[in-house]
């Protein structure tokens, strides 16, 4: 009796040796090129962050002094938050005036890693009618790190609008 051998399928599946390493090493090197390219767009965007909390907190001042006819500070005070350790240039308070006098400051800070770049400490005062006092110059947020992009944040003087750039 003999015995008939099966034919070799070859119609199998999967994936020789040499395919998966070219992919792999392939995969390796779009890692290497994208990395640090995507590390310094995470940085830019948490800057952005930072200067857009500011600047919501600023318009936040400006339409509050405006609806309550009351006048509102911004103080740049770029000092340590209380109750965080290594917080230093992070610290903001949001000042509103009653009849003249001065209600609880509520106290802000800026993101972790985050820093006012520009001269402070600063005051901006929004008045009653909406005009800013003193916003002269420029606010700068940026990362604590050298390479993430600077964002300043500009105040007109005659509309008391308030952007970024």
């Amino acid at each position: 009796m003999r015995k008939t051998r099966t034919p070799a399928c070859r119609d199998e599946r999967g994936f020789t040796l040499p395919e998966v390493v070219i992919v792999v090493v392939l995969l390796g090197i779009l890692a290497a090129i994208a990395l640090p390219s995507w590390f310094g767009f995470i940085e830019s965007r948490n800057a952005a962050s930072a200067a857009n909390q500011v600047t919501a907190d600023l318009r936040l001042a400006h339409s509050t002094a405006r609806n309550r006819l009351n006048k509102v500070e911004a103080r740049l005070l770029g000092t340590d938050c209380p109750g965080l350790s290594g917080s230093a240039g992070r610290r903001y308070q949001i000042v509103e005036f009653v009849a003249d006098v001065a209600q609880t400051p509520r106290e802000r800070c800026l993101p972790d890693g985050s820093k006012f770049v520009s001269v402070l400490p600063r005051t901006i005062t929004f008045n009653s009618d909406g005009t800013a006092v003193n916003p002269a110059g420029n606010i700068g947020v940026a990362r604590k790190s050298a390479s993430a992009a600077e964002y300043t944040i500009s105040i007109n003087t005659q509309t008391s609008r308030v952007k970024v750039d």
